[in-house]
Formats: C-alpha cells, structure tokens, sequence
C-alpha cells in the first residue's frame, strides 16, 4: 500500500470526524451553559427559495432538529416548503411572508435557536448581523459578504454577541 494514500487516507478520514463532531447541533451550543444535550435544534430558515428548501430536505432527514419558522416574501416558496414539511411528516412551520423586512419578526421569536440564511447576496450581511444581534445562531448560504468591510461587520457582531456564525460555502464543504 502507498504510504501516501494511506496518509492521505487518515487525513481525509479525521478531517470529516473533526468536522461531523463540529455540527453536530448539541456542539452548536457549547458556548452557552443553559442548553440540554437532549433538546433539539430549532431552526428558522430566512428565505426559504429553492436552495433554502435544498437545506431544509436536509434538516428534515435529521431527528435532532425541529423546523420552527420560515421567512419568505414569496408565497409560492413558502408553499412549496411546508409541502416539504408534510412529506417528512412534520407539523408546518410558522410562517413570517408578510414583505421583505419580516424575517425580522421571526428573529423575535424565543423558540428559534439557530437559522439558516439563504437569501441573494445583497441580503446576506443585513440579515446575518441581525441574526447574531437576536442571539441566533447563523448558517449562511454561500459567501455571507461582498465586501471586506462587511466582513469585519460579522466579525464586530461576534465580538459584541459571541453568537457564532458559520459560512455554508459549498466549495469549502464537497466531497471532492
């Protein structure tokens, strides 16, 4: 055997543990003391259009999390995500569709832990900043910022907040 693949091997099979025990949903909250290693995750998701529903089928798949709250403008997204909720079987998530600011309302909401963000990019570092200043923990669709000023926002809000916040960049998380 190639002492190389074998290195290799052991890299890329350590990596993917260190990672799996990083998300786990009850990791998400070792910052903070008041968390049940038995609860549930309780996620919002703010936009919820074709790639916010590619990542809620897979929160749906897992029993460790519970489906709150959508926030879309869209009704026909927001449609199409409680069909996804019926198909597993769960009850529908609260729905925020009332304009483009009401995600807002959903971040007000003291039964959501965590959201995951999956709204065009202009909205990202709005929504994002909002998201940790409302004690949510934020998955971020895809870049999370434009600009490296927008970068040190989300760095500001975690050193007023120490919410995390991770970026769900898909280039950074293949299987290649």
């Amino acid at each position: 055997m190639d002492i190389h693949f074998s290195r290799r091997n052991f890299l890329k099979t350590t990596s993917l543990a260190g990672f799996g025990a990083l998300i786990m949903p009850n990791s998400l909250f070792s910052y903070t003391n008041d968390f049940q290693k038995d609860k549930k995750v309780r996620l919002g998701f703010i936009a919820i259009g074709f790639r916010g529903q590619a990542h809620l089928e897979e929160m749906l798949k897992r029993t460790d999390v519970e489906i709150v709250a959508f926030a879309d403008p869209d009704p026909r997204m927001l449609k199409m995500a409680q069909d996804l909720m019926a198909k597993y079987k769960q009850k529908p998530a609260k729905e925020y569709g009332n304009g483009d600011y009401d995600y807002r309302n959903l971040l007000k909401d003291k039964n959501i832990d965590a959201v995951i963000i999956s709204s065009p990019w202009e909205w990202h570092k709005i929504q994002g900043v909002e998201a940790m200043y409302a004690k949510k923990i934020v998955g971020m669709e895809a870049c999370g910022a434009m600009t490296l000023e927008e970068c040190w926002e989300y760095v500001k809000a975690y050193e007023d907040t120490k919410v995390p916040i991770m970026m769900l960049e898909n280039v950074c998380y293949r299987r290649d």
